[in-house]
Order: structure tokens, then C-alpha cells, then sequence
């Protein structure tokens, strides 16, 4: 196209008698020719890339970025950049001073081929967000899709081995979840009625060996427990020992903070084989979409509702449960201090399996404490301590036992001598 368009420039030039206007179309021409060759070496050097090189691309909202920034932290090469950003997570009360690549271009090898990355954020925060989208870009010499596959895999095992026997503790946020280290709490720490523990212990082991049975009668795997009672009676304590005893991270979902939409999306981004946390349950709106409001209800009744809810409705709490994206294997727990203002279509089966009432602290339970606090009591001290205790949960029997620690530690001391 150049060189015709340059030689009907020239024909111009030597047979049109506006020796000025066949000049002019001639420095066009020109131009557009020095343009051309100009950037052909881009041309072809992007041509050459599209032939013979791969692009694999990795959003904030999905997994694989965070194997792949985990993975490249152990990578030499993360050690050699000079061009870093400083990341400083607060973590068991401190805060750490974490680099990680800045935005722009960066060259590591691996599997004997370079690879090239390319880090890019986002200049502004989306609405509600607590950090600026990332994604990271990496291109490598070949044409065979199967070896991104290998290598996306091979990340994500090294990631699975080192984290297979570490219990963390995450919490959603508008970024997606974030994890800390979860300090381990023994399950026989863990003061329970001994049938109500046994029981739930023999639920969930029942639950893990029943994985072909689900699968031959077409039932999703997964599984939900309700554990209701009055605050301090141990539902936040049984849930922690629970995850130390199987060896399962926590995943808490705060339902007050969620709407229908992001409840789906942390579920799909859950690890299979989890135990899902959904705290105070009662907190969301008993409204189920499609359902005609009463005439009579005022509007700024209606506004509460929605305010208190958070956004997210019974039909969104019911549909994330029964939904086909619900990770496989897990293990739902929902807390409540009211049950009665849980509506029936969360406590039928299916949806709520096992139910589990956590009331005020038995003399039993007391006992135990007792004798965890000060091991080299008698039963007789025991009993009567707990006989004149007026605590009614077991936080405020142990609040006591923790108040009265020093005078009894004395008046044991004198019996003794």
C-alpha cells in the first residue's frame, strides 16, 4: 500500500504543472513511509510474541494470585528486585515490614525459561474497598498451553504443603479474605456438657467418612450446625477447638456486613473441606424476596430492616447455603444467641442438620474449670467454691475464678500449713 501510494506520489509530482501541491503530497507521502519502517521493528517484535509466547493473567478476586505471590516470595529472584513496594501486615500485635514487587516489569526464570511479569494496580480504590485492584501478568516463550497449566499447578501444591498443617483464621473484607496465624486451642480445653462434646465430635467424624455415600444419592456435600445459647456460653470456644481437633481453618463471615451478592462470593472463594463460621444469624433481614410487604408497615420501619440487615436477606442466606457453588465438603457453623427470631426455612433439615443448645454453665462444667484452674485442689474445694458461685455462663464463672485467684491461692496456702 506505502510503496503504491509513493509512487503515484512521484507521478504527481513530475506530470502535475502546481509544482506546490505535488510537493506537498510528496513530504506526505514521505512521511508516511519513514512512519511506517519506523515502526516496523515493533511490528514484528509484537508479531513474533503473539507466535511463539504465552500470557497467563491473574486478578485480585481469584486464588491463583494469591499462590503466585505467595510462591514468587520464596522465589531467589523476589530477593534481587530493585524496585519494590513496602507491605506492613499487623500481625500478632505487630506490625511486619513485608517487600514485594512495585508495579512494572520485572524477569525471573523458572523450569530453564524466563519469564517475564507484569505487576499493575489500579490508581484508585473501587467504593468500599480497603486496597486498589491488582493483577499480574506473566508472558513466557512457548506455545504449549498444557505447561502454564503445570505451572499454575505446581504452585499451587507447594502452597497446599506448606500450608496442610497450619490452622489460620479468616475474616472477609471488601478485598476478599484475609487470613492471621490461629492460636491452637486443644478441643479437651474446651469445658462442654460431656454428651453435648461427644456428640458433636461423632457428628462431624461421621460427616467426613460419608463422602461416597453423598455422592451415590445425590445429596451436596456439605453440612450445617446451629449452635444457639446465651452469650458467654462457650459457642466462639467450641468453634476454635473444633478447628485445632480436624485441623481446619476458619473462615468467619460477619452476616451484618454482607449483602446477597458478597456472601456468594466468599463462599466461592472458600478452600474445600473448610469450616465456614456465619456469626449471629439472627442479625439479617427475615424479608424473602418475591414476598408482597405489608401495606401497613411504615417506611422507615422498612429502612431499619435494611440498615440492620446489612443487605443481605433470608432468601440470600438460604440460596448461598442450597447453592451448587458451596464448596464441597464444608462445614457450615451459624451462631445465635435468639433462635426464635430465625425463621422456619432456616432450621428445617438440609439447611440446619444438627442443632446445638449451649445454656448456662452446669455444676459439672463449673467443677472442671475449677480443677483446670487450681489442679492441685481437692474435690471438697471444688465443690464448694462452685456450690456459693453465683455465675450463671461459663465466662462469668471464669471471670470469677480469675477475681478470686489470689485470695484463694492465700487461704490454701495457710490450710496447707
Amino acid at each position: 500500500m506505502l510503496p503504491q501510494l509513493f509512487k503515484e506520489a512521484i507521478n504527481t509530482f513530475v506530470h502535475n504543472p502546481n509544482q506546490f501541491a505535488s510537493g506537498g503530497l510528496l513530504l506526505m507521502a514521505t512521511g508516511a513511509v519513514v512512519a511506517y519502517f519506523r515502526a516496523l521493528p515493533a511490528q514484528i517484535y509484537e508479531r513474533f510474541l503473539h507466535l511463539f509466547s504465552m500470557t497467563i493473567t491473574m486478578t485480585d478476586d481469584s486464588q491463583g494470585l494469591k499462590w503466585f505471590k505467595w510462591w514468587f516470595d520464596q522465589h531467589r529472584r523476589s530477593k534481587k528486585i530493585r524496585h519494590v513496594d513496602v507491605f506492613t501486615p499487623y500481625r500478632n500485635e505487630k506490625y511486619l515490614t513485608l517487600l514485594t514487587p512495585a508495579p512494572g516489569a520485572h524477569w525471573f526464570m523458572h523450569m530453564h525459561r524466563p519469564f517475564r511479569l507484569e505487576f499493575t494496580r489500579e490508581k484508585e480504590k473501587p467504593k468500599y474497598a480497603e486496597k486498589r485492584p491488582e493483577t499480574i501478568t506473566l508472558r513466557v516463550i512457548g506455545r504449549d498451553q498444557s505447561f502454564l497449566k503445570r505451572f499454575v499447578e505446581d504452585i499451587h501444591k507447594k502452597y497446599d504443603e506448606a500450608y496442610q498443617n497450619k490452622i489460620n483464621l479468616y475474616f472477609w473484607t471488601h478485598d476478599g479474605w484475609e487470613s492471621v496465624d490461629l492460636a491452637p486451642r486443644s478441643w479437651d480445653s474446651v469445658i462442654l456438657p460431656a454428651k453435648l462434646k461427644k456428640d458433636v465430635v461423632e457428628d462431624i467424624k461421621d460427616f467426613q467418612d460419608s463422602r461416597a455415600w453423598y455422592d451415590s444419592v445425590g445429596m451436596p456435600y456439605h453440612r450445617s450446625y446451629l449452635f444457639h445459647g446465651p452469650p458467654g456460653t462457650g459457642k466462639t470456644s467450641s468453634l476454635l477447638g473444633l478447628s485445632s481437633y480436624f485441623q481446619k481453618s476458619l473462615y468467619l463471615l460477619k452476616l451484618h456486613h454482607m449483602t446477597d451478592d458478597t456472601l456468594v462470593s466468599a463462599l466461592r472463594r472458600v478452600d474445600a473441606n473448610s469450616m465456614v463460621v456465619l456469626e449471629d444469624v439472627d442479625c439479617l433481614n427475615n424479608k424473602r424476596r418475591g414476598v408482597v410487604k405489608e401495606k401497613k408497615k411504615k417506611k422507615d420501619d422498612e429502612e431499619k430492616d435494611k440498615a440492620v440487615a446489612g443487605g443481605l436477606t433470608l432468601s440470600g442466606l438460604l440460596n448461598a447455603l442450597d447453592g451448587i457453588e458451596t464448596p464441597s465438603g464444608s462445614m457450615f457453623f451459624m451462631t445465635t444467641n435468639l433462635i426464635k427470631k430465625l425463621d422456619p426455612a432456616l432450621l428445617r433439615p438440609g439447611r440446619v442438620d444438627r442443632k446445638y443448645y449451649l445454656g448456662p454453665a452446669t455444676r459439672e462444667q463449673k467443677i472442671e474449670m475449677f480443677e483446670r484452674f487450681f489442679p492441685r485442689s481437692e474435690a471438697a474445694q471444688a465443690a464448694a467454691f462452685t456450690d456459693q458461685s453465683k455465675s450463671l455462663t461459663m465466662a462469668e464463672f471464669q471471670e470469677e475464678l480469675k477475681q478470686k485467684r489470689g485470695a484463694y491461692e492465700v487461704v490454701r496456702s495457710e490450710i496447707r500449713s
